[in-house]
């Protein structure tokens, strides 16, 4: 009995449920839409929170487990960076490939200089910028253009612009190792990175902020990118790996996993659960990527890699035609929502609190209009 019951509700069993032609075709598309959809999706939720305080974000940060949009971001980010540079690395060999990852990055050198000398213009000359009162800028103007030029400048939002750059500048030697059929070593030494830096941050860390801990430490944070990469590499040796687990239900175990991350985070938020700073930076912390924490960002990615394939046909009738043109214009969404995230919690405290989620539902459809515009492309990185 206990057999049957756990054979009729694992993931494969929930395929009737949802409409054969519901289902994502591949061929519909030369890119895969689906990536499109979550990192447009995981830009929204990052707008979102970044504004912070408003009634919508209690839905968006962190509502489904001790996730953030930031880790599906970087890992999606990943695959993007696979499935766009890889093929050039095989058709037209490795300084082909680096060309264009060179060019990529120096787009984005000069978009973080850009909008970072934008936002200081602002806060100089026009009104002053709270995010700025944080991580105050240096006052002498040589030293000013001196670490925005090294990277080491990063106020808030930055952070994860120069995290960026810098797995960009890393990709073309995890292309080749992956080309080379070096993919055990690549991992071997990603999760060497992940381990050394969590265990000696002091020593290890990479700093390229000028602050006294980064968001978004390198050494860290390359472990989601690395297994982005390799997702995508790999995905349907992964998909046949997850058939020949069909006799030990590994959709069963998938969705209690999710379940018990969802209730451990509800429990958390009411204040129910209590954890001390050890536990929680060992299991939960964000900048240092907790253990627990990313067992729960790899359940849900199945999740949500899940319901996305089999739902594609209604989802893409509203949601995708909002979601996927902010992920294909990513770095220009978060580029621009950076200047209206700014000006918005400079005057927060003035706004009255009736209109809060407004203001984020409005940018997020207003940017969403320049990117149809495709308003200053040619200059903005996208």
């Amino acid at each position: 009995m206990l057999r049957q019951f756990v054979n009729s509700v694992t993931i494969t069993s929930l395929r009737p449920f949802s409409i054969a032609a519901w289902k994502y075709d591949p061929q519909q598309s030369k890119r895969d839409l689906r990536l499109d959809f979550l990192r447009g999706l995981f830009l929204v939720v990052m707008i979102i929170d970044h504004y912070r305080e408003a009634w919508i974000s209690r839905l968006t940060y962190e509502s489904l487990g001790t996730v953030s949009a930031a880790e599906g971001f970087v890992f999606i980010s990943g695959m993007v960076a696979a499935l766009v540079y890889l093929p050039l690395l095989e058709t037209k060999g490795f300084r082909a490939m680096l060309r264009r990852v060179g060019r990529r990055v120096l787009h984005l050198y000069l978009a973080y200089v850009v909008f970072l000398g934008i936002l200081l213009l602002l806060n100089y000359f026009a009104f002053p910028l709270k995010p700025f009162k944080r991580h105050a800028p240096p006052t002498s103007p040589l030293e000013l253009v001196s670490e925005i030029a090294t990277l080491h400048y990063a106020p808030f939002g930055f952070d994860i612009i120069l995290l960026y750059i810098l797995l960009l500048c890393f990709t073309p030697l995890i292309l080749w190792l992956i080309h080379t059929h070096k993919t055990r070593w690549l991992l071997a030494g990603s999760l060497t990175l992940y381990v050394f830096n969590r265990s000696f941050p002091e020593i290890f860390m990479w700093q390229f902020s000028n602050k006294a801990d980064s968001n978004f430490p390198v050494m860290v944070w390359q472990l989601l990118f690395v297994g982005g990469i390799v997702t995508f590499v790999n995905r349907k040796q992964l998909l046949q790996f997850w058939h020949r687990l069909s006799t030990l239900y590994p959709g069963v175990w998938v969705a209690v996993l999710f379940l018990l991350f969802f209730v451990l985070r509800q429990l958390w938020s009411s204040g129910a659960v209590v954890w001390n700073d050890a536990s929680y930076d060992f299991w939960f912390d964000k900048t240092f990527l907790g253990v627990g924490r990313l067992l729960n960002f790899c359940v849900l990615a199945l999740v949500i890699y899940w319901f996305v394939t089999h739902f594609w046909l209604p989802l893409s009738r509203v949601p995708a035609k909002l979601l996927i043109p902010l992920g294909q214009a990513s770095l220009y969404v978060f580029m621009v929502h950076l200047i209206f995230t700014y000006t918005y919690r400079s005057f927060q405290a003035s706004l009255p609190l009736e209109t809060s989620g407004i203001y984020e539902v409005a940018t997020i459809l207003f940017i969403w209009l320049l990117v149809q515009r495709r308003f200053l492309f040619r200059f903005v990185p996208h």
